[in-house]
């Protein structure tokens, strides 16, 4: 077992680590008592969850509040919840995309004004 899992360790406990399971508590134990290293170990747990796990579960959510519907027979009760939840992602997605629009403009113009003093300065330099 040592042999198979030093073999390719770290793609074999980002797999682990990517997909929801109840099994990765076992491999988390089972690295531990074969000395998987411990960089090996939280760079493929960190990488799995940053780079699949996170992003899957917010896609899912999207699409859950975007296309969500109540169950035929459903009480409406829950439609309010469901409405709150869809109004909040869309405000917290609009503004975070204000704030990037914001950031980018910002240094754009940052960008320019420093281009333009160069070129002042560069003329000073010329004339003098």
């Amino acid at each position: 077992l040592e042999t198979q899992l030093a073999a390719d360790a770290f793609w074999k406990i980002f797999l682990l680590a990517a997909l929801p399971n109840p099994l990765f508590d076992l491999c988390a134990l089972v690295c531990g008592s074969l000395d998987v290293s411990f960089a090996t170990f939280f760079g493929a747990v960190a990488a799995a969850k940053a780079l699949v796990r996170t992003p899957m579960q917010t896609c899912g959510l999207a699409l859950v509040v975007a296309f969500g519907q109540a169950p035929a027979g459903a009480p409406s009760a829950g439609l309010g919840l469901l409405d709150a939840v869809r109004t909040g992602w869309v405000v917290l997605t609009s503004l975070l995309f204000a704030s990037f629009l914001l950031s980018t403009l910002e240094q754009i113009a940052q960008a320019r004004a420093v281009s333009e003093l160069q070129g002042e300065y560069a003329r000073m330099l010329e004339a003098s």
